[in-house]
């Protein structure tokens, strides 16, 4: 009897498994077995984007060996101040995305006080800033040859010019005694440069400057 009784009850428990597939309460199961399978999907989803983007990236971006870039001012008119830049050698490491080179800087003007009653002139006591517009070169992503791209791709080794100009001064900004005092221009200059070396455009991965507040002249090399 009691043997027939556990084959009854091995049975039942059979049935019971049976029905259970039959009628969706193993679900649950497979819903757990699934579910690492789509982990592991959304993990190596993940893995693919973190790498293409650092693949488009600078992360390992560094100047060749020799390579540097210096600035060469020159005054055309007592008006403005002319930078051109110059690149030697260039960039490894770079990643798959545009390159963009931008000169900017920051200047001023000093003027001439003219005394409204007797026609003299005498030197204002005032430097005036300049706003200057930057000037850039953007390298698309193609000319970069196995991470290198050379100053300033292939358009050549120079960046520029840019200009800055003299604005119209009053008196007062000028550092005449009164705005009664008419302004003329004597002299302009950059006090500052700096080229932005950008991949992709926007993010910057080096910046070379040089700056003096007594004004820049002649060639001068940037630090990096």
């Amino acid at each position: 009897m009691n043997k027939r009784n556990e084959r009854v009850g091995r049975r039942a428990l059979e049935l019971a498994a049976i029905d259970a597939r039959i009628f969706g309460t193993a679900a649950p199961v497979r819903t757990r077995a699934i579910r690492p399978r789509k982990s592991a999907v959304l993990l190596l989803t993940l893995a693919v984007v973190g790498l293409t983007a650092l693949a488009a990236s600078a992360g390992h971006a560094h100047f060749r060996h020799g390579s540097s870039i210096s600035c060469t001012f020159s005054q055309t008119t007592f008006a403005n101040d002319t930078v051109t830049c110059t690149g030697t050698g260039g960039l490894a490491g770079l990643g798959n995305a545009n390159v963009k080179f931008e000169l900017s800087g920051a200047g001023s003007a000093t003027y001439f006080c003219k005394n409204p009653g007797n026609g003299t002139e005498a030197k204002g006591q005032n430097k005036v800033p300049l706003v200057i517009p930057p000037t850039s070169i953007t390298v698309a992503a193609g000319d970069i040859k196995n991470g290198n791209l050379a100053f300033f791709g292939p358009s050549g080794n120079t960046l520029g010019p840019d200009t800055a100009t003299a604005v119209q001064a009053s008196g007062k900004d000028a550092g005449c005694p009164n705005d009664s005092w008419t302004t003329r221009v004597d002299s302009v200059f950059w006090t500052s440069v700096k080229v932005s070396i950008q991949q992709p455009p926007g993010t910057e991965i080096f910046a070379c400057t040089a700056s003096d507040p007594n004004g820049l002249s002649g060639t001068v090399a940037l630090s990096c």
